[in-house]
C-alpha cells in the first residue's frame, strides 16, 4: 500500500554495518554513490535518494507515490516489479566506459525488467533464463548466471563496447558487446518494467572497473553484510 498521505520526512535508519578499509571513494572517476542508510527521503515510499558524494544533480527522485520503492526493516529498498523507479531529473550524460555496482537481491523474476540503467538505452536487465542477468546498450550481451532469486549478491557491470562485462560476486566475468548507446539520465528501476528487487547500495563510476576494483567492491560488500 502506498497511500501517499503522510507528511514528507527525511529519515536515517540507524542500522550499523561492519567496517571495511576499501570504500567506493577508492574507485577511479566516481560518478554517484547511492549509499545504504544515507540521503533517503521518505513519504510512504522513498521519494528521493541523494548522491553520497554530494552532487545534487544526481539525486534520484520519484514524485508519484505509487512508483516509489518501499523502505524495508533491514534498510533495503524494495522495488515492486511493476513500475517502481527512481531517476535523476536533469540531463546527465554517462559516456562509455562506465560501470555500476549493485548490492541486492531479486524477489521474483520479471523477464526483461530493468535493474539499473542510463536513461533507458543502457541497462542491466533480467534475461530469458532465470536467474541470468545481461547488459543492453542496443543489443543484449554478457548473459551471466548466478543472480539467484532470494539471495543477496553483488552485480558488477562494465559498459565498454566490445570489452563490456558482467559478473556476480567476483566470479569470472562474462564479456560481450551490448552496444554503445548513451543515455541522458540515470535510473534505478523502470517506468513499466522494474525488477522486483531489494537493494542495499548502487555505485556508479565513469570508468571501466578493473578486476581489482571488483574484488575490492565484493570484499566491501561482504564486510557490510550486503552479499554472501
Amino acid at each position: 500500500m502506498q497511500p501517499g498521505t503522510m507528511p514528507l520526512l527525511a529519515v536515517n535508519i540507524g542500522l550499523s554495518r561492519r567496517s571495511s578499509a576499501w570504500t567506493p571513494a577508492s574507485l577511479a572517476s566516481p560518478w554517484a554513490w547511492y549509499k545504504f542508510n544515507t540521503g533517503q527521503t521518505i513519504v510512504t515510499g522513498v521519494s528521493a535518494w541523494t548522491d553520497a558524494w554530494g552532487d545534487a544533480t544526481k539525486t534520484l527522485l520519484q514524485a508519484t507515490t505509487a512508483r516509489q520503492p518501499l523502505l524495508q526493516g533491514n534498510g533495503t529498498l524494495l522495488f515492486d516489479g511493476s513500475n517502481d523507479n527512481l531517476v535523476t531529473s536533469g540531463s546527465l550524460t554517462l559516456n562509455q566506459p562506465w560501470s555500476v555496482i549493485v548490492y541486492g537481491k531479486t524477489v521474483t523474476w520479471v523477464l526483461d525488467s530493468t535493474m539499473a540503467m542510463s536513461s533507458g538505452f543502457a541497462d542491466i536487465r533480467a534475461s530469458a533464463v532465470s536467474p541470468n542477468m545481461s547488459l543492453y546498450a542496443g543489443a543484449v550481451a554478457c548473459e551471466t548466471p548466478g543472480f539467484t532469486v532470494g539471495t543477496y549478491a553483488m552485480l558488477a557491470a562494465v559498459f565498454n563496447g566490445a570489452s563490456s562485462q558482467l559478473s556476480v560476486n567476483n566470479n569470472a566475468p562474462v564479456t560481450g558487446n551490448p552496444g554503445t548507446a548513451v543515455g541522458t539520465a540515470f535510473r534505478i528501476g523502470a517506468n513499466a518494467a522494474s525488477l522486483n528487487m531489494q537493494l542495499w547500495e548502487v555505485i556508479v563510476t565513469n570508468a571501466a572497473l578493473s578486476a581489482g576494483d571488483i574484488a575490492s567492491a565484493y570484499a566491501y560488500g561482504q564486510a557490510q553484510g550486503f552479499c554472501a
